[in-house]
């Protein structure tokens, strides 16, 4: 699923940057967003950043890179 960005300009304290679940055409999937950034155009307190985008997926806690070990570190590791 895609997500879009939006901007929440100060609205009922809270003020900052949410990710909101969007379908293929862009529309939000939640009924409340839908009517929120319309009720945006008239009172302006939530602005769409960009444009829709594919999340990344998640890195498994454990996964570390897998860096291979260069010519410079092979020298290091036996220097004291």
């Amino acid at each position: 699923m895609k997500k879009l960005k939006l901007k929440i300009n100060n609205v009922k304290g809270y003020a900052g940057e949410i990710d909101i679940n969007v379908n293929d055409s862009g529309v939000p999937v939640d009924r409340f967003w839908r009517r929120r950034i319309n009720d945006a155009k008239i009172d302006n307190c939530v602005e769409v950043i960009g444009k829709p985008f594919k999340p990344k997926p998640a890195k498994p806690a454990g996964a570390q890179s897998a860096k291979k070990p260069t010519k410079e570190s092979n020298k290091n590791s036996g220097e004291k």
